[in-house]
């Protein structure tokens, strides 16, 4: 603002011996402008990653104050804070639901908790044609958040422990190591330890063909008949955290993934990754994930190749939405915890 004082103090000698008051008049405009262009400056330099802190009157977005007015807010801003809320809420309906836990009647193997949508809580089922789900989102969209939830949240459902689970962590460990410690994980591979990545698959192969031995064995071919059920193998779920990386760090990879998806349903043997796009994913692996989530802004190009309609009021910013598809069926529409839930029921304060 210093550089125009010069301009003022002309402009007022100006005014004063000539009577011309327009040179002071356009200074002291450009003066009025300046605190405008600052405020503009500082509103493009709020950090969007921040944490969002909300008091009585005042809103944060890190160290920024968001104006009190909303008319003022950028649209981004009005996003972050429907994210939180939306948190919020999500994972209080989640840790209630938790709370009361499932009858035994109703508690099943395959169940597990997605998020909410206007009704209520969005469960799926891994089971008939839906055996297998693929989740789908950028870098960023909250892909491994929803893995994250839906794993505790199927961790906590009471009932006698009828599934194991092997888990692919090919993002060096940080989705699913917290798993690792499980009972029920009976393996744990990252992309950092090549030995066991690449064992992996060879077990998962073996595991496919003891499974058809047994059930040769009793005659029977779905694990739902499987009699006696003392007998009746745990049902085995494969998670598998960035799908085309794993499929791309072995040869045995790929044949060990079509072979679960092809066979693995009635085999009690249940595939749930999560990836980028489907760049990566043969067209025969893709027709067998029965379900099938898009997290965060649907690409049209993208979800044609999915096989699913894009929802065009999902905003690709936001990391809370997502879209379920199940064959035959309408998408369903959700929003899922920004906060994990712990296998006890309890939500994280933060």
């Amino acid at each position: 603002m210093l550089w125009f004082l010069p301009s003022l103090i002309f402009g007022s000698i100006m005014a004063i011996t000539t009577g011309s008051w327009m040179m002071v008049a356009f200074a002291c405009s450009t003066l009025a402008i300046m605190p405008l262009l600052a405020w503009q400056r500082s509103r493009k330099a709020v950090d969007l990653k921040a944490d969002i802190e909300i008091s009585e009157d005042e809103i944060y977005i890190g160290n920024y104050r968001l104006p009190r007015s909303g008319m003022l807010w950028r649209q981004e801003w009005h996003d972050l804070l429907f994210q939180k809320i939306s948190a919020e809420i999500t994972a209080k309906h989640l840790q209630q639901h938790l709370a009361k836990g499932m009858p035994e009647s109703q508690s099943r193997s395959e169940d597990f908790i997605l998020g909410r949508d206007e009704s209520g809580v969005v469960e799926m089922s891994l089971s008939n044609e839906n055996a297998h789900l693929l989740i789908v989102g950028a870098t960023g969209s909250g892909k491994s958040q929803l893995l994250i939830t839906m794993l505790n949240s199927h961790l906590a459902l009471e009932g006698p422990s009828v599934d194991d689970f092997f888990l692919l962590d090919f993002k060096g460990g940080a989705t699913l190591r917290q798993f690792a410690n499980n009972p029920r994980a009976r393996k744990f591979a990252t992309d950092l330890d090549e030995v066991e990545s690449k064992s992996i698959w060879a077990v998962i192969h073996r595991e496919l063909k003891s499974r058809e031995e047994l059930f040769a064995e009793h005659l029977v071919s779905r694990i739902e008949d499987f009699a006696p059920v003392a007998l009746r193998p745990n049902r085995l779920f494969i998670v598998v955290d960035e799908l085309a990386a794993a499929l791309a760090s072995n040869s045995l990879a790929l044949g060990a993934v079509s072979a679960v998806l092809s066979r693995g349903r009635s085999l009690g043997m249940h595939l749930i990754a999560t990836s980028q796009s489907s760049q990566g994913l043969p067209r025969a692996a893709l027709i067998n994930f029965g379900a099938r989530i898009y997290v965060g802004g649907v690409d049209q190009i993208e979800a044609a190749q999915l096989g699913i309609r894009a929802q065009r009021h999902l905003k690709a910013e936001s990391a809370l939405s997502a879209s379920l598809h199940l064959r035959d069926k309408p998408a369903i529409n959700f929003v899922f915890a920004n906060a994990s839930v712990r296998p006890n029921g309890a939500l994280p304060n933060n």
